[in-house]
């Protein structure tokens, strides 16, 4: 099983234009991954795409996990920073 993480190209231009790098980086973490994995077995067993909302008090993270093969793709999908405007 490999786990790779990826940005989609809008959340992390983003991400670069607004300095949240250092601000979500506690989410996007592989360990907030494996714990998303562990508290949600079912997101292992399925093709499609699944969705886990995360953040604290300064940002919140979506990020969408779709296996492949035996590769699990996990994309900082969206960014919602304090002031509550997403970037799409």
């Amino acid at each position: 099983m490999k786990i790779q993480m990826d940005f989609d190209e809008h959340c992390i231009k983003y991400i670069l234009e607004h300095n949240l790098s250092e601000k979500i980086m506690p989410y996007i973490s592989l360990g907030e991954v494996l714990l998303w994995m562990t508290e949600h077995p079912d997101v292992l067993e399925k093709e499609e795409p699944h969705h886990l909302w995360t953040g604290g008090r300064e940002v919140g993270v979506v990020l969408e996990m779709k296996k492949e093969d035996d590769i699990y793709h996990v994309t900082v999908y969206d960014v919602i920073p304090d002031d509550g405007l997403s970037e799409r």
